[in-house]
């Protein structure tokens, strides 16, 4: 049976492992329980994936997310190790597509992990929103 709370206390765990305590990931993919679930320690913006090139829609946001997550100034007090967590892994025979869309878009990463079914790109640096 799927535990969906022990998964993002799992998840925490990684990320705190890490030294992640800021950064955007998949609407669907914990994102919001990892804000709830952490108390504040770990902040996951919300964003969804472009359907057709899979780039990042930082101007897009579900209702059930803050706009204000995703502006300038809400980042410019943000940590500067930021990470993304992206709802794919690739193989070493075949790139994936959102990868290869999220690389184009904010350049390489300086670290990539893995946690379960997602990839998680580091920066050790500010992502832009732009």
């Amino acid at each position: 049976m799927y535990d969906q709370e022990n998964q993002t206390y799992d998840y925490i765990s990684f990320l705190k492992k890490n030294n992640l305590t800021f950064g955007y990931g998949d609407y669907w993919k914990l994102s919001n329980n990892v804000n709830w679930l952490s108390f504040g320690e770990i902040h996951i913006s919300p964003v969804m994936f472009d359907l057709t090139d899979f780039h990042i829609q930082f101007d897009n946001t579900r209702p059930q997310t803050l706009r204000s997550w995703l502006t300038d100034a809400y980042v410019q007090t943000s940590p500067e190790r930021q990470f993304v967590a992206i709802p794919a892994v690739e193989t070493e025979t075949a790139p994936h597509p959102r990868l290869e869309a999220v690389r184009a878009q904010l350049g390489k990463p300086d670290e990539t992990l893995l946690y379960a079914d997602m990839t998680i790109f580091v920066y050790h640096h500010r992502i832009p929103l732009r």
